[in-house]
């Protein structure tokens, strides 16, 4: 208990180390791009300021999603974090477009770019990433690994800085600044529209891609006593909690007893499926199921 305690507050020293960070950092390249006249650090600085801004509003919304239910939010505040976490990537979307637009631009009249402090930045910012990921490559929890995995994705983005820096010094070839602001533009979007994807799929209450309905279906079915089951729906909140509910057609001699033991055997089936929790309706021949959606008339 001790080791795990210990674990969650040296993983929340460095959560919070990383918003910090990708803060100091925006700021910082929103200065030095335009010290630089450099398009490509000043994208930069959106993303990091996108990162900070994702990383606080995960924590956040986060502890508001652990809220109980009430009365007027009887599934609890669990959408929370998805709802903030569309806003940021509609902020993302936004900028990404605004840079490519700037970026473009520039490819008709290149500016001359300071490449001797891009390429102090981008030493600068490899020595301190670089520990940040050292720090952080043997975190094993899913959220955890996600940060590191943010920090080995600065590491190789301020190396290929460090690359692109030194051709503009020797060849002179500014547009590659142009060039480079787009391809992480194009990054941004291409996360964003996964991300989208992900949050889409949760507000049209799309059955989660762990979990297989055919194979649920099949699988309560199989149970002693199931004669047939439909009208089957499956949903998840946030991702982490999954829903259900489903109509079973069961023995007409089934007893009292016999009912509570099928329900408590359904139960366990479907929380080794991921099923946090189950509405479960026990019907008989001579009942008429409701009309609706997989019920079958």
């Amino acid at each position: 208990m001790h080791q795990h305690s210990h674990h969650k507050h040296n993983s929340e020293h460095w959560i919070w180390t990383a918003f910090f960070l990708n803060l100091i950092f925006a700021a910082i390249e929103f200065i030095w791009g335009g010290l630089t006249n450099s398009i490509a650090i000043i994208s930069d600085s959106i993303h990091d300021l996108g990162d900070s801004l994702a990383i606080w509003l995960a924590y956040i919304f986060e502890k508001v999603s652990k809220k109980k239910a009430n009365e007027n939010y009887s599934y609890g505040y669990a959408r929370y974090s998805i709802l903030w976490a569309l806003i940021t990537v509609l902020i993302l979307v936004f900028w990404s477009f605004f840079i490519i637009k700037n970026a473009i631009e520039r490819f008709s009249e290149p500016k001359e770019i300071n490449s001797i402090w891009m390429l102090i930045l981008a030493v600068i910012w490899l020595i301190i990433n670089g520990y940040a990921a050292r720090k952080t490559a043997k975190w094993k929890w899913m959220n955890e690994k996600a940060i590191t995995l943010h920090l080995l994705e600065d590491v190789l983005w301020w190396v290929a800085v460090l690359i692109w820096a030194i051709l503009i010094y020797f060849f002179h070839w500014n547009f590659i600044d142009s060039i480079l602001s787009i391809c992480i533009c194009v990054f941004i979007l291409f996360n964003a529209c996964v991300l989208m994807k992900w949050i889409a799929d949760i507000f049209l209450e799309k059955t989660p891609k762990w979990i297989s309905y055919e194979k649920l279906i099949k699988q309560i079915k199989r149970l002693e006593w199931i004669e047939d089951a439909h009208h089957m729906h499956v949903w998840t909140l946030n991702w982490e909690k999954n829903y259900l509910t489903i109509h079973t057609l069961i023995d007409k001699n089934l007893k009292t007893k016999d009912i509570i033991n099928l329900k408590k055997d359904m139960k366990e089936l479907l929380k080794k499926e991921w099923i946090d929790h189950s509405v479960i309706e026990f019907e008989r021949e001579d009942e008429n199921c409701e009309k609706g959606d997989f019920c079958d008339e």
